[in-house]
């Protein structure tokens, strides 16, 4: 035996003894016919795929729109709460001066002719006293000051 001899590369020997136009077709038609609807169909796709990448772009931009959207509606709601609550204090405040009204026009009755009248008790006090209280009902009022001393006016 031979060291370092390489054995070439295989020979093709070609047993077919029928001259090449008498052979089978080496594909069917069938085969043919399939591989070029692979290859059309293959084609279809990469229109396809520029398609799907565009919509993927849109929808992303869409999502991000929406997001901004949640997030101002969830700020509107939030304004129209405080809305609602500064309104719900505005009314109580509204109906506590209500009130406050009614029960100043049942101590003071007319207020008109008191302001009057109390003008008048005013002048009528001596020169140095000084008031601590006025009181009114029943279309009478007291005025209390002084050293210890009351005047009723009718």
């Amino acid at each position: 035996m031979q060291q370092g001899a390489t054995l070439g590369p295989p020979v093709f020997v070609d047993l077919n003894v029928l001259p090449e136009e008498l052979r089978p077709l080496r594909y069917p038609p069938w085969y043919s016919l399939g591989l070029i609807a692979i290859v059309v169909f293959g084609l279809l796709l990469i229109p396809l795929r520029a398609v799907e990448r565009a919509h993927g772009v849109e929808s992303a931009s869409l999502g991000a729109e929406l997001d901004l959207i949640k997030k101002e509606l969830t700020d509107i709601e939030i304004d129209f709460g405080r809305a609602r609550d500064i309104r719900q204090q505005l009314d109580a405040t509204e109906v506590s001066i209500a009130r406050l009204r009614e029960e100043r026009q049942a101590i003071l009755g007319d207020s008109q002719e008191l302001a009057a009248d109390l003008a008048a008790a005013m002048q009528a006090l001596p020169q140095g006293s000084h008031l601590a209280a006025i009181t009114a009902g029943d279309g009478r009022f007291t005025l209390t000051g002084g050293p210890a001393r009351a005047c009723v006016f009718p």
